[in-house]
């Protein structure tokens, strides 16, 4: 009895070096933010989720035209998910979120611009059209957009100490096919 009385008080510290290992093998192997999954670590890094950066956008036959994600539930904790610890996993699930809605951009050319901006989802469009009216100005202006490709990319950033700079380093880039096209 004397024994297992001896064990039980290593125990709380038995459990934080297993949390504090798996997190160290999570940080690094999956890329999770030292600033999540237990916080080991994470006042020696500027590696935390609201420094990291996320990219979207779509490829067309002509353009790159990068995407602003709505600020739904679904896709908010979806791009948090993903920029938060960026694996296959979840990236591919927010690019299933984004690829299951129709997008539409503010017809660059229509408003004499070199870049595509301004971008929608079917679900803000048919907002626009009972806020503006189907025959509306502002919907004459939205132009749905082809993609042939979508990339999603998470950056982190680090600190050189040799250098005094921080710099971006790619951890998750994915890149997706769309097979089927829409019609214009």
């Amino acid at each position: 009895m004397k024994r297992h009385a001896h064990f039980l008080k290593f125990t709380p510290v038995i459990l934080l070096l297993l949390i504090a290992c798996s997190q160290l093998i999570t940080v690094f192997k999956s890329n999770l933010s030292p600033w999540k999954g237990g916080g080991f670590g994470m006042f020696s890094s500027v590696d935390r989720p609201s420094s990291r950066i996320f990219q979207s956008y779509f490829i067309t036959e002509s353009d790159t035209i990068s995407i602003d994600l709505p600020n739904s539930e679904k896709f908010t904790r979806l791009k948090t998910i993903s920029y938060t610890m960026p694996s296959n996993k979840s990236v591919d699930k927010l690019a299933e979120q984004i690829l299951s809605h129709t997008w539409y951009c503010v017809d660059k050319e229509a408003i004499n611009e070199t870049e595509w901006r301004f971008c929608f989802y079917d679900k803000d469009v048919e907002q626009i059209k009972s806020e503006f009216g189907k025959n509306s100005e502002q919907v004459k202006l939205l132009k749905r957009i082809n993609p042939k490709k979508l990339v999603i990319s998470v950056w982190n950033t680090n600190y050189d100490n040799n250098t005094n700079k921080i710099h971006k380093n790619l951890l998750k880039r994915r890149d997706y096919n769309i097979r089927t096209q829409m019609n214009e």
